[in-house]
């Protein structure tokens, strides 16, 4: 069964609660996680859910990569 992919993040991270992914240190390990991981295996939907939640703003990207890449610019904002 796949799991979705804020609680697979979760799961690699070893964090206990969801909201423990967006603190800052988390965010650093998500970005470097999903460069090992491939954006493609996730649906644009579930990039569009996963990258609102962790930068508690609506997001919505078109592609894969472009999902990939907005926690790095985030970081720069």
């Amino acid at each position: 069964m796949k799991t979705d992919l804020l609680d697979e993040l979760a799961l690699k991270l070893g964090c206990s609660y969801l909201s423990d992914l967006k603190c800052a240190q988390n965010l650093q390990k998500i970005q470097a996680l999903l460069e090992r991981m491939g954006p493609e295996e996730f649906s644009i939907k579930e990039w569009d859910y996963v990258l609102s939640y962790l930068l508690d703003r609506e997001v919505y990207v078109q592609t894969p990569a472009e999902a990939a890449a907005v926690l790095s610019l985030d970081k720069t904002e």
